[in-house]
């Protein structure tokens, strides 16, 4: 899980870095295409039944919309905030999923867990700081990012009922390409052959993260690997520092604890304890 959150930084480092310079709307087909490409190229190796073979399609069609929603609002926070702030925002989203886990799947909050969402949102606020004149509309991009990941996650986790993982990584990646193609009409130039490099590069690490998801729930319960997730505050703000010269400052550090004293309090007090 650790490896995941390392390569999802990697991900998102690059695309902060192309996103600077190239167009917005090009940069998230392409990287959808990436990572369909490279799904694409394993399935000789996973076997063509294990992945294309689906139960729910509506399921994975939601999830490949959410997933296109979450691309583009995370690529607009990468371009309007520095990569910590934008991985504050990201880490609520198993806040997000515990809150309307309820409403989909049935499966009640306890009090305890509802308190500790209450104070990572908290976290989260603070760290965001929008009381800054220059944060403006900027906020609107982290709620919609937090929302579609953690609806993404909730209907993830209804799939996983009836589709297994290797399916679920094929169709949510090739719906959310399908998806957002038609926006290509509003994009503005091509990206040159170095640009192609290094999203391809970001696909790759894209696609073993989610790899390292599926191996790490494989080997134990979400309640144990879970909290591994938030490591990615600290491999974004090293990213941010090292990359791009971002130091955060004393309120999104606060926050940031904040909101993952809370996202691992809520995986803690979950009664859910099998895989």
């Amino acid at each position: 899980m650790i490896l995941s959150a390392i390569c999802f930084t990697g991900l998102d480092t690059v695309m902060k870095f192309l996103v600077g310079t190239y167009d917005f709307w090009f940069l998230a087909w392409a990287r959808s295409l990436a990572q369909v490409v490279f799904i694409l190229l394993l399935i000789p190796i996973i076997g063509v039944k294990t992945v294309l073979k689906v139960r729910r399609p509506e399921i994975q069609l939601l999830r490949g919309f959410c997933l296109a929603c979450a691309t583009l609002s995370i690529l607009l926070s990468l371009k309007s905030m520095s990569l910590t702030q934008t991985y504050v925002a990201l880490v609520t989203t198993p806040l997000v999923s515990v809150a309307l886990s309820p409403l989909v799947l049935g499966e009640k909050a306890t009090l305890w867990q509802w308190l500790w969402i209450v104070i990572g949102f908290a976290g989260a606020v603070i760290a965001l700081d929008p009381g800054k004149p220059e944060i403006g509309l900027y906020l609107l991009y982290a709620v919609m990012m937090a929302l579609s990941l953690g609806i993404y996650h909730v209907f993830t986790r209804l799939g996983s009922r009836t589709d297994g993982p290797y399916c679920q990584l094929f169709y949510v990646m090739l719906v959310a390409l399908l998806f957002i193609t038609p926006l290509l009409w509003v994009a503005n130039g091509i990206l040159p052959a170095r640009a192609w490099m290094l999203i391809f590069l970001a696909g790759a690490f894209g696609t073993a993260a989610h790899f390292f998801i599926i191996l790490a729930l494989g080997y134990a319960s979400p309640a144990i690997v879970a909290p591994m997730w938030f490591t990615q505050i600290l491999w974004a703000a090293l990213a941010g520092f090292v990359v791009f010269g971002e130091v955060p400052t004393t309120g999104l550090i606060v926050g940031a604890v904040l909101v993952v004293a809370s996202g691992i309090a809520v995986l803690r007090t979950s009664p859910e304890k099998k895989p």
